[in-house]
């Protein structure tokens, strides 16, 4: 509650800047300098604002009440939240599928924690590659979610720090997605784990408890 508070009373007033800075673009500052620095306050705003949108949608996250849910409708949903997101970035997004099962979870941050997997599996995607949806069943009780990549791979010096808030490698990246994913997968019941791809890329995914009737 505290988080959104904050959240809020921070995005007002940038707000407020925002408007204040475009009406002094509008108004024609010619001077080279200034219309630069203008620019570079803009540029400011906007990735506090992001940042502001991330502490919002990290404080939305709530516990709920787990139960049964089938893996492939949630894949589905984000596939289709998500593919005209990949196509701007010249990404194809890719459902590999799986078996059908359900896992034990809450619903709303299982989604939440995929989709952000997804999302930032795009950003990190190269154009003319592939972001791949699958799951499948583990032996051991827990089913995954899997996002694949085909980007650079994380590189051993920021293997600790990717989950960690506001670190990012991309340009303007505001460095919440992950922390996103890893706070609705706790919140879920789940599990969030990562790792290089030998054929190039990355594999984030969910692990989920397998239900197989009853309470796992």
């Amino acid at each position: 509650m505290v988080l959104r508070m904050l959240a809020h009373e921070i995005r007002n007033p940038l707000a407020c800047l925002q408007a204040g800075v475009q009406v002094m673009q509008r108004l024609g500052a010619s001077d080279g300098d200034t219309s630069e620095q203008l620019a570079t306050l803009l540029n400011h705003i906007g990735r506090i604002d992001k940042i502001t949108q991330g502490i919002h949608q990290i404080a939305r996250l709530v516990p709920g009440d787990p139960r049964p849910v089938p893996i492939a409708p949630v894949v589905e949903q984000v596939f289709q939240e998500y593919r005209f997101f990949a196509a701007q970035a010249g990404v194809e997004l890719v459902v590999g599928g799986g078996p059908a099962a359900q896992v034990w979870s809450v619903p709303s941050n299982l989604c939440t924690a995929f989709a952000e997997l997804v999302s930032n599996a795009i950003k990190a995607s190269p154009v003319d590659t592939a972001v791949t949806l699958r799951w499948e069943l583990g032996e051991d009780g827990w089913s995954s979610l899997d996002v694949d990549d085909q980007g650079s791979g994380v590189p051993p010096e920021n293997a600790d720090k990717i989950l960690l808030p506001f670190f990012s490698t991309q340009p303007n990246g505001r460095g919440l997605g992950l922390s996103v994913a890893l706070r609705a997968c706790h919140l879920a019941g789940s599990r969030l784990v990562w790792r290089n791809r030998v054929e190039g890329g990355c594999r984030f995914s969910v692990l989920a408890p397998t239900y197989a009737g009853g309470r796992p």
